[in-house]
């Protein structure tokens, strides 16, 4: 295969991951536009929780191997100590104590014992350890990667999906939620979250997570020496106003799941809303355009970017010969 001069839409970890992965897989030249400067990132990526869950979709089986292949990727680039990724245990709540469906699938996963249980929790799962990735190193981690491996960065707002220059032959669209205008995509919408960071006063070296019991949808993620807290999920609605009733909400559930919190609004060190594409199917497809070039796209991810971002870049790399 010739080197391809390859361009990627989208500088969140969609567009890093696969970025990064094709420059250190392949011999091609690669490309990356995005609106954001040298140091920014999408806040759908930067203000994201980050870390990895067990993910399987009936609808999609896809998503349970890209899923599985990145968690083989972050346990390796855990032990890289300017990754920003680490191993810690999280603890997943349930509404029942039937075993879940990922407890045979991981020997990571075991019954959590009785001092890791709440109140108002008949059972919970521990994956122990799992990666957690914080964005703030993350992020430039890809970034830096990809710049060493070659890439080029350009600040250029993408208006159009109808015409590019000459000189890429396969352009990668990872746009995230911006799709919907630059497609006319009616099948992605925006679901809407809140994230609360906190100062970690209390050393908390875990992550926890409850989306099926009493506090759902409730998350307490550890990066570095914050924590944070979530969210109230809404769908269909673009404002990125935050919402003081929801900032209170958010600390009383995440206290109610993980009891040791106790914070209050003096303890919240930033609040944000951030906006996620949401799509029934992950949208991973390459098209053949009318001049002969390909397009591919990737996005629609929900709120699993982070953890298919590996699988997905693998599958991508491998249509070149990575």
């Amino acid at each position: 295969m010739k080197n391809l001069r390859i361009l990627v839409l989208g500088s969140g970890v969609s567009g890093l991951t696969t970025a990064m992965t094709i420059l250190q897989s392949t011999d091609h030249e690669v490309t990356l536009w995005s609106r954001e400067s040298d140091g920014e990132f999408p806040s759908n990526s930067s203000d994201a929780f980050a870390l990895w869950l067990p993910l399987r979709e009936k609808a999609d089986q896809r998503v349970e191997g890209w899923a599985n292949y990145s968690l083989k990727v972050f346990k390796a680039l855990a032990e890289i100590p300017d990754s920003g990724i680490s191993l810690k245990p999280v603890v997943i709540f349930s509404d029942s104590k039937e075993k879940p469906w990922f407890a045979k699938e991981y020997a990571v996963a075991r019954q959590a014992q009785a001092a890791e249980l709440t109140e108002g929790y008949e059972g919970a799962w521990v994956l122990d350890p799992a990666p957690i990735i914080d964005p703030s190193g993350y992020l430039p981690w890809l970034r830096f990667n990809v710049a060493r491996e070659g890439g080029k960065f350009v600040k250029k707002n993408i208006d159009s999906l109808d015409s590019f220059p000459s000189e890429f032959d396969v352009i990668i669209n990872c746009t995230g939620l911006g799709s919907a205008s630059l497609l006319k995509d009616s099948s992605l919408r925006p679901g809407r979250l809140q994230v609360v960071t906190v100062k970690n006063t209390i050393g908390l070296d875990r992550a926890y997570v409850d989306e099926v019991g009493p506090n759902k949808p409730a998350y307490v993620v550890p990066h570095g020496k914050f924590l944070k807290l979530g969210t109230v999920y809404d769908e269909d609605n673009q404002s990125t106003e935050v919402d003081e009733a929801s900032t209170k909400d958010i600390l009383t559930r995440c206290s109610s799941m993980v009891p040791e919190l106790n914070f209050t609004l003096d303890d919240v060190v930033s609040v944000k809303r951030i906006l996620c594409g949401m799509r029934d199917l992950v949208r991973m497809e390459p098209i053949q355009l009318a001049d002969g070039r390909t397009l591919i796209h990737n996005y629609g991810h929900h709120r699993t970017g982070y953890i298919t971002s590996h699988g997905i870049a693998k599958e991508i790399a491998r249509l070149f010969g990575g």
